[in-house]
């Protein structure tokens, strides 16, 4: 069996058993959807996934491989890396020092502005999306080692 036919073997097999377990959860109504909705979407896109890499497993749809894949999609796999170390780090460094990070990061490494300019945007944005959530709305949000 080829690579591409077990890879598409695993999302499915991924999607039916998120598909048994979504449809224990609640799924509310249409105007007010219940835990279940979301799991459940994500198990048919997978069921789906699954389904057209195992039918379209021809030698050209899947020539150049999966590393030439993730070499062309590297801006995407960029911000998704970039975004769960945003995640792991909100709690630990506070919302202005990691929300200030993160948009510099993206600034910097995905758009490709000059270091001042990424610093200066992300820091008045990190301060200003701040003082609108904690300040003016009473949001709360983590505060991390700093007191802000």
């Amino acid at each position: 069996m080829k690579k591409e036919r077990v890879a598409s073997f695993i999302f499915f097999l991924t999607g039916v058993y998120g598909l048994i377990f979504s449809l224990s959860l609640p799924m509310g109504r249409l105007s007010e959807p219940g835990a279940g909705v979301f799991p459940l979407i994500v198990s048919l896109l997978l069921l789906l996934a699954g389904t057209s890499m195992f039918f379209a497993g021809t030698e050209k749809a899947f020539a150049n491989g999966f590393l030439s894949f993730l070499k062309e999609q590297k801006v995407p796999f960029l911000i998704i890396l970039i975004t769960v170390v945003f995640i792991f780090l909100l709690e630990i460094l506070g919302y202005v020092v990691t929300a200030s990070l993160y948009i510099f990061l993206l600034f910097l490494v995905v758009s490709r502005y000059k270091w001042y300019f990424a610093l200066t945007c992300a820091g008045l944005i990190g301060i200003v999306s701040w003082y609108i959530f904690d300040i003016l709305l009473e949001t709360p949000l983590p505060k991390g080692i700093f007191p802000f």
